[in-house]
């Protein structure tokens, strides 16, 4: 289970860390589509606080804390990866450590287990297990003495790959070959499980295919059946269109017949109207042409003293006179004379009062109002013919 270490931002980030000093460090990891390939996922400072704000739930990390001028590695396996890659990250570590010069290694699952104290104790202990080594053999050469922080651009370029840099590496700051073992147990063990469970789901998915073809099968012929069923109702909802729109046809000219009839009507009524009021105008000419009377009624007229009174009046083709209103009097209140020189005029405009009338001839002048607008244009139309006879 080689590892690979090119990626150059590991390298630039490393320096960095180096320039930075104490409690600086670098986070590894694996990218999305690969499982033996580490890349640069995070860097910064503040030490191992720093750090555990930085790690995720559910991501193996490779972490390389600067401390007391030693590197130390920090191998994150949260509780929901599997056996399998704890197992790998493992051995994966291995490789790490000797890349980096790593003085200790501890591994970690949950932040609880992290503590500044932890780091000391462990690269203690791992410091007294190496100088006993050397006691017990030779004396170290310059690659095993005591660890020093060193800058990665200082390093020859190892052309050897990852695979020798793991079965090569003897790092005894990682947990003991035994408990390698028994994880590497629980890896296969699970990895045999996961194989059952794939050939599980094998089974589960291909009777899955076959029950969906089956499914799809009957659900082919219920959309044909439903398709025909709707070919059916088309058909019939054609038919019925087609009938609603002959029927508004029909209904459409037997309104177009009635409104025609209705304009007809109310044109003859409009000309019957105009004929009515032809004749009753030659009826008025003709009376005031002989002097009688043409018409009579009421209105108000203003008086001399500013008020308005109610009057019974008569035209004739001489002169508008005014009586009282219970006509207890023959003799007229007032008479205005009318002649080709009496003017006629609506007065709203001067009194704001509706159906108003101004008579003004050579030597008087009087105002009048009719009770509603008919009455006021049968009046100014005598009044017009009587002023031209």
């Amino acid at each position: 289970m080689s590892v690979s270490l090119v990626d150059p931002n590991i390298r630039h980030a490393h320096n960095d860390q180096i320039d930075q000093g104490n409690g600086s460090w670098i986070e590894l990891g694996y990218p999305q589509d690969s499982k033996d390939q580490l890349i640069l996922i995070g860097k910064g400072a503040n030490g191992l606080e720093g750090l555990s704000d930085n790690l995720p739930e559910d991501q193996v990390v490779f972490a390389i804390l600067l401390e007391n001028s030693s590197l130390v590695q920090l191998l994150w396996c949260p509780d929901a990866i599997s056996g399998v890659k704890k197992a790998r990250a493992m051995v994966h570590a291995r490789a790490v450590a000797s890349q980096f010069d790593i003085s200790s290694t501890i591994s970690a699952s949950t932040k609880q287990d992290l503590s500044v104290s932890q780091l000391t104790a462990q690269s203690k202990v791992e410091k007294k297990e190496d100088s006993e080594k050397h006691t017990n053999g030779a004396l170290p050469s310059a690659e095993e003495s005591a660890t020093t922080v060193q800058n990665l651009d200082d390093d020859d370029d190892s052309d050897d790959d990852t695979d020798s840099i793991v079965n090569g590496y003897q790092d005894v700051n990682e947990p003991d070959q035994q408990e390698q073992q028994r994880q590497l147990e629980i890896a296969k063990q699970k990895a045999l499980q996961e194989e059952e469970q794939r050939v599980e789901i094998e089974r589960k998915r291909r009777l899955e295919h076959e029950q969906r073809l089956l499914q799809e099968a009957e659900q082919k012929r219920r959309l044909e059946a439903e398709q025909q069923k709707r070919r059916e109702l088309e058909e019939k909802r054609r038919k019925e269109i087609e009938e609603r729109r002959k029927a508004e046809q029909e209904a459409k000219l037997r309104l177009e017949m009635e409104e025609k009839r209705r304009r007809e009507a109310e044109e003859k009524r409009k000309q019957d109207i105009i004929r009515q009021k032809s004749l009753e105008q030659d009826r008025l000419n003709k009376l005031i042409s002989s002097g009688q009377v043409a018409i009579n009624g009421k209105l108000s007229a203003l008086t001399k003293s500013g008020t308005w009174r109610r009057r019974y009046f008569e035209l004739s083709s001489k002169a508008l006179a005014i009586y009282k209103e219970d006509l207890s009097s023959k003799t007229p209140i007032e008479a205005i004379p009318l002649s080709k020189t009496t003017q006629i005029v609506d007065s709203y405009d001067e009194l704001l009062i509706k159906h108003s009338i101004r008579l003004t001839s050579q030597s008087d002048e009087l105002f009048i109002y009719l009770d509603n607008q008919e009455a006021k244009s049968k009046l100014m139309s005598a009044l017009q013919s009587a002023i031209k006879n």
